[in-house]
């Protein structure tokens, strides 16, 4: 076991499980992900300039290569711009994983008015998605990712929703 926060957990777990790529907007919402890759160069990180071109590049990715690429997206409207990727990828059989960044756990499904808050947004992904899911503790993000993977690779092939708030992202644990 290893003490690490969440966000580098993520970025642990992609590599045990082959992702060589990862694309998207660093926020307000997902910086912990992406810090979690700096000096890692197994995974190579793709910025772009809007959550619609990360999540089509990872679904192309995806049928180009027969990989799973990774994205990282913000909350509320960073997972609005990436339905259409995820939604071409969903009716394209073609396996991708999409983390969400979030607020923090205690303010979700409460309507407080919190940056980029949507409700709802398990269920604005799992239209698209074959796998959709929040992760509640860091010490999780190793077996849900485990999880999304196979997931995209048993029967037919479909974009993976991991959503990650921010106090999981930055929280410490032991990982294994």
């Amino acid at each position: 076991m290893q003490r690490m926060k969440g966000g580098h957990a993520v970025a642990a777990a992609l590599k045990a499980e082959g992702i060589e790529h990862v694309f998207g907007i660093v926020g307000t919402h997902d910086s912990p992900l992406f810090d979690g890759l700096v000096g890692d160069e197994s995974i190579r990180a793709v910025t772009v300039r809007h959550e619609q071109g990360a999540a089509l590049m990872a679904a192309g990715y995806a049928r180009a290569s027969g990989k799973i690429a990774a994205c990282f997206v913000v909350p509320g409207p960073g997972l609005t711009n990436a339905l259409t990727g995820m939604g071409m990828a969903h009716s394209e059989s073609a396996p991708m994983l999409v983390f969400g960044g979030q607020n923090a756990l205690p303010q979700l499904e409460r309507e407080g008015g919190h940056f980029h808050e949507l409700a709802g947004s398990l269920n604005v992904a799992a239209s698209v998605c074959g796998y959709v899911t929040r992760v509640s503790v860091p010490q999780d993000i190793p077996g849900v990712i485990r999880e999304a993977m196979r997931a995209t690779r048993c029967g037919r092939p479909r974009p993976a929703y991991i959503e990650v708030p921010l106090d999981v992202q930055n929280g410490e644990a032991d990982i294994a």
